[in-house]
């Protein structure tokens, strides 16, 4: 985990390709304040210096929020916006509440994408696209969140570290159950990803 939140192998903005779509993913929330955490507005602005790049001419936001407040997804798109990418340029997938469920409902938006850049935070990347790729998701870059001045770059604390150790295995165990609930046709197989 260490390795890939602190590493330097990771493909910079500049480098990324032209890409059909950016996915985005949501942290997280203030429920008491209705602010985005510090990890999702980093998310934000980094998907809006790829659009300003001219990287892609499409970002999906994905991410529910707290019951009774504005979900992360249409939050991190206003603060795109506020960053310069256009509303025409945005789609808001505001029901995921996991990361596999970030996968499943932004891929079904994502236009039959040829392409596309996941967006969120070093320590996140590899079990976000694990979570794409097992549903299938074609060509995938991954760029990791930063900040534009580095010395503002947030950084995970030991405990979300920990967390995120922890949900890779959870995930590998819990795909292969929605796969088979999905195989069997069972209706809510979908809560599985939560």
């Amino acid at each position: 985990m260490s390795i890939w939140t602190f590493g330097d192998f990771w493909t910079t903005e500049a480098k990324a390709p032209k890409s059909d779509v950016v996915f985005c993913l949501g942290s997280g929330m203030d429920p008491s304040t209705g602010k985005l955490d510090p990890f999702s507005r980093q998310r934000a602005k980094t998907c809006a210096r790829l659009f300003a790049r001219g990287k892609t001419d499409k970002i999906i936001f994905t991410g529910a929020g707290p019951r009774g407040a504005t979900d992360v997804a249409t939050l991190m798109a206003q603060l795109a916006q506020q960053n310069g990418v256009p509303p025409d340029a945005i789609i808001v997938e505001p029901n995921a509440q996991s990361t596999l469920q970030n996968a499943l409902f932004s891929q079904k938006l994502s236009m039959n994408a040829h392409s596309a850049i996941l967006v969120t935070d070093s320590f996140h990347l590899p079990r976000s696209w694990m979570s794409f790729y097992w549903l299938g998701t074609p060509d995938l870059t991954l760029i990791p969140s930063r900040s534009k001045n580095p010395a503002d770059q947030v950084m995970p604390k030991v405990p979300m570290l920990t967390r995120e150790t922890l949900a890779i295995w959870f995930n590998a165990l819990r795909f292969p159950v929605y796969w088979a609930a999905k195989q069997l046709n069972v209706s809510n197989a979908v809560d599985i990803l939560y």
